[in-house]
């Protein structure tokens, strides 16, 4: 037999196209061992498969592996939205595939450090929602959430706290405050708050979304993080407010001490999500140390937040196609 890790796909290791060179094997998400390789070809070939059978658009088989159901991320997620976005360029815009794909690789920008380029293609997704999608209450909220997400990454940060409250109020009226795609604009809008310096009002919003998180019918993995960053957001909320008292700062370290065992068990030590959680807990240590807030190098939140930005609002939705 193969030994080795082999393509998720093809189940192999070379590759579907025996004439070329062999295709490297790649993999970033939060698997372990040989789980969760795969051969871009045989994801490209996979989704034009689904375009041709007019399948329902199948968004997370561009953002998540299908067998941890966790994010891509870094390089692997950049190239893996070039080669969704190659995939369905020809299809007019009207197609909710070309939307998504349009999407897609707006937020691997965004989430990659280049959200000047990410901007622009975010606002056409807006656009396209609106212009062909109004009625879908999912589509829409989907595109404006991460534009939102991508202002508050180019210091648009007013801006970009009006439009999640707006977000947010849409979603409760719509779905629900326990719902996890609710949630999911919750954390971002707590987020917003505090890079806003609206410290009191972020926590008292997060300590309100956190049991709501513990609660959640986890129907997807995905789901299972919000309850991770909200601790993580709270945490941040915590120490990072020049008026922060012992306790709150005592808090913030014992919350971000326990985010970071969860996510080196969860993710590995490895992923960015735990060094991210990582570097946070180190600066409320410091911050408790030294008896308060200090001036900091790195922007509040925004790691975590294009690591969260994440594309899709659950499994359960069903969109017909034009």
């Amino acid at each position: 037999g193969v030994r080795g890790p082999v393509c998720l796909f093809c189940r192999t290791r070379r590759g579907p196209d025996f004439w070329r060179q062999d295709e490297g094997l790649m993999r970033g998400c939060v698997c372990r061992g040989g789980d969760g390789f795969f051969h871009l070809t045989c994801l490209a070939n996979e989704a034009a498969r689904a375009v041709e059978d007019e399948e329902e658009p199948d968004d997370m088989l561009w953002n998540c592996c299908d067998v941890c159901d966790q994010a891509y991320h870094g390089v692997v997620q950049e190239a893996v939205a070039r080669e969704c976005w190659r995939s369905y360029v020809p299809l007019p815009r009207s197609h909710v595939w070309k939307f998504w794909a349009t999407l897609t690789l707006g937020n691997a920008f965004n989430e990659n450090d280049r959200q000047e380029e990410a901007l622009p293609i975010l606002e056409y997704a807006l656009a396209t929602a609106m212009g062909f999608f109004s009625d879908d209450h999912d589509q829409v909220m989907d595109a404006r959430t991460t534009v939102a997400n991508c202002l508050l990454d180019v210091g648009r940060h007013v801006e970009a706290l009006q439009m999640l409250r707006d977000d947010y109020a849409t979603d409760v009226r719509q779905r629900g405050a326990a719902d996890g795609a609710t949630l999911r604009t919750a954390l971002s809008l707590g987020i917003a708050m505090s890079t806003n310096k609206l410290f009191a009002e972020a926590r008292t919003f997060l300590r309100a979304q956190h049991p709501l998180a513990v609660g959640l019918d986890q129907e997807w993995a995905q789901d299972k993080n919000i309850e991770l960053d909200v601790r993580e957001a709270l945490g941040e909320a915590l120490y990072r407010d020049a008026d922060a008292t012992p306790a709150d700062l005592s808090e913030a370290e014992t919350l971000l001490k326990g985010v970071v065992e969860t996510s080196r068990k969860h993710y590995g030590r490895g992923h960015p999500s735990t060094r991210y959680h990582e570097a946070a807990y180190r600066e409320a240590t410091a911050v408790r140390a030294a008896g308060g807030a200090r001036r900091y190098k790195r922007a509040p939140h925004m790691a975590l937040l294009r690591l969260r930005s994440l594309v899709g609002r659950g499994r359960a939705r069903v969109v017909e196609a034009p």
